[in-house]
C-alpha cells in the first residue's frame, strides 16, 4: 500500500480588530511657523486699502470712520462701530481676510492656529487703540517684533501670516494713491484758478467776498445798539432786577469811547475810561449826578448778532448787569466796536 498522503491546511491568519480600524485624522491644527509671519509693509498696505475702503464708507453714510487712531470720542462713536464691525465682521467670517488683507494675501489668526471669534476681534480693534497712542509706536514694533506683533495682536493674542495666494501689491498701491492724486490735482486746479481769477480781475474777489459777508450801515448798527440794550434788560428781568433806563449823556459818552477805540483800531483795555473816570472836566460832562460806573466794549464783525454780544457781556451771573444798583445806562455801536456804559443814579 502506498502510504496515504496528508496535508496539514495553515490556519487562517488571525487579523487583529486594530489593524481594520482607519487611521483617524489628527484634530491638531498647525502652529504657524517664523517664515509664514507677514511684514510691517505687507500689513500697512493692506490696512491702508482698508482705511480707503472705510473713507469711501464714510462719505455714503455721513459720518466719522475711526480705525481706532485714539480720536475716539461721542461725535466719533458711529464711526467707531463702523470701524469694529467691519473689521470684525471680516476677521470672523472670511477666514481672518479683510479686502486689503485678502488683496496682500495675509489673515489673522490666533497664536494656536485658530480662527478669531468675536471676543477676540474685538479686543484686536480695541487695540489699534493702543497701538497708536505712543506714536503708533504700537504699530512699528511689527518690524522689529519675533513673531512681527503689534500691541494690539499681543492683547488679543493673535498673529497675521501669510496666505498660499499671490499678493496684489501694485492694484492695492493704486487703490491707495489714485485717490491722493486725483484729491491733489482737483484742489491745485481750484487754486490755479482763482489766482487767475485774481490776476484777470482783483476786485472780482473782494466783491464775491462781500456778498458773502456783507458790510453792516450805519442803520444796522444803530438797530444792533438798541436790541443790545434791550437785551440787556431783558437779562436784568429774568434776575428780578429793575430795567435799565436809557441816559444821552451816557449816550454821548459811549460815542466818545467809540471814536476813540476805533481811531487806536484795537482795544485799549479800559485805559480811556479810567481815565475819563479821574478826570473832573469828563467826570463833569458825562457823569455828574451819577455814581458807580461800568463799561464793557466788543469787536464787531459783519454778521454780528445781539445774541453774540449780549451773551459775551452777562455770560456770568457775577458781573455788573446782576447788580441793582445799576439804574441807567446806554449801547451805541460804530464802526469796528460795540460799547455800554452803566451808572448808579445818585442825584434825582
Amino acid at each position: 500500500m502506498e502510504p496515504e498522503s496528508t496535508t496539514q491546511e495553515s490556519p487562517a491568519p488571525i487579523v487583529s480588530s486594530d489593524s481594520m480600524t482607519p487611521p483617524r485624522e489628527s484634530t491638531t491644527t498647525p502652529t504657524p511657523s517664523s517664515t509664514n509671519y507677514a511684514g510691517f509693509w505687507r500689513r500697512y498696505l493692506a490696512y491702508s486699502v482698508d482705511g480707503i475702503i472705510l473713507s469711501v464708507l464714510s462719505l455714503l453714510l455721513g459720518v466719522s470712520i475711526n480705525m481706532g487712531s485714539g480720536n475716539n470720542g461721542f461725535a466719533f462713536l458711529p464711526g467707531v462701530l463702523i470701524g469694529a464691525t467691519y473689521f470684525t465682521f471680516f476677521w470672523m467670517k472670511h477666514e481672518g481676510q479683510t479686502l486689503g488683507n485678502k488683496l496682500m494675501a495675509i489673515k489673522v489668526i490666533r497664536e494656536d492656529g485658530h480662527p478669531l471669534d468675536i471676543g477676540t476681534g474685538i479686543v484686536r480693534y480695541i487695540g489699534y487703540a493702543l497701538s497708536s497712542i505712543v506714536f503708533y509706536l504700537g504699530f512699528l514694533c511689527i518690524i522689529w517684533d519675533k513673531k512681527k506683533q503689534g500691541w494690539h495682536d499681543k492683547m488679543a493674542k493673535t498673529v497675521v501670516v501669510k496666505t498660499d495666494a499671490k499678493p496684489r501689491t501694485l492694484l492695492a498701491l493704486l487703490i491707495i494713491f489714485v485717490p491722493l492724486i486725483i484729491g491733489t490735482i482737483v484742489l491745485v486746479s481750484i487754486g490755479g484758478l482763482a489766482y487767475l481769477m485774481y490776476q484777470k480781475n482783483p476786485g472780482s474777489l473782494k466783491s464775491s467776498m462781500s456778498k458773502i459777508a456783507p458790510t453792516q450801515t450805519p442803520r444796522e448798527l444803530s438797530t444792533l445798539s438798541s436790541d443790545v440794550f434791550l437785551g440787556l434788560n431783558a437779562f436784568r428781568t429774568g434776575y428780578g432786577i429793575p430795567k435799565l433806563t436809557e441816559d444821552q449823556r451816557l449816550c454821548a459818552y459811549a460815542q466818545k469811547r467809540l471814536e476813540e477805540l476805533n481811531t487806536a483800531g484795537k482795544f485799549d483795555d479800559g485805559k480811556g475810561f479810567y481815565e475819563d473816570t479821574a478826570n473832573p472836566t469828563t467826570n463833569a460832562a458825562y457823569f455828574s449826578g451819577f455814581g458807580k460806573l461800568s463799561s464793557n466794549s466788543y469787536t464787531l464783525d459783519p454778521l454780528t448778532t445781539r445774541e453774540d454780544v449780549s451773551g459775551v457781556w452777562t455770560k456770568n451771573s457775577d458781573n455788573s448787569f446782576t447788580d441793582k444798583v445799576y439804574t441807567h445806562g446806554c449801547v451805541r455801536a460804530d464802526g469796528k466796536f460795540i460799547v455800554n456804559i452803566i451808572a448808579e443814579k445818585t442825584t434825582r
